[in-house]
């Protein structure tokens, strides 16, 4: 994707095969989740921190499906700022799971 000046104002460009990079991100998102399941299974982290990843995961998915439908800026920055809580929260979730285990 491109910024773009059109009318004055920035706006993103939708290229032609977005569905397959939609398509090919969720896969990616999907293998992510199921990686870090199997983590738990194997007895790397406990239940409740793969809960935890697994939820914030979840409620952290929700900015990337709202940038994705209306390819905005003001999107894009609340996913920004949503990745600056996520990735230190479960950073610091697995690492009292070890500390705890």
């Amino acid at each position: 994707m491109t910024i773009t000046k059109k009318q004055g104002s920035k706006c993103f460009h939708r290229p032609a095969d977005a569905t397959e990079h939609c398509i090919s991100n969720h896969g990616l998102y999907i293998e992510s989740c199921s990686t870090g399941i199997a983590a738990s299974l194997f007895g790397m982290f406990s239940v409740w921190s793969t809960a935890l990843v697994a939820a914030t995961g979840i409620f952290f998915a929700l900015p990337s499906f709202r940038l994705y439908k209306n390819l905005d800026i003001q999107s894009a920055k609340k996913l920004m700022y949503a990745s600056f809580i996520y990735l230190p929260l479960v950073q610091l979730v697995l690492m009292i799971d070890k500390l705890l285990s």
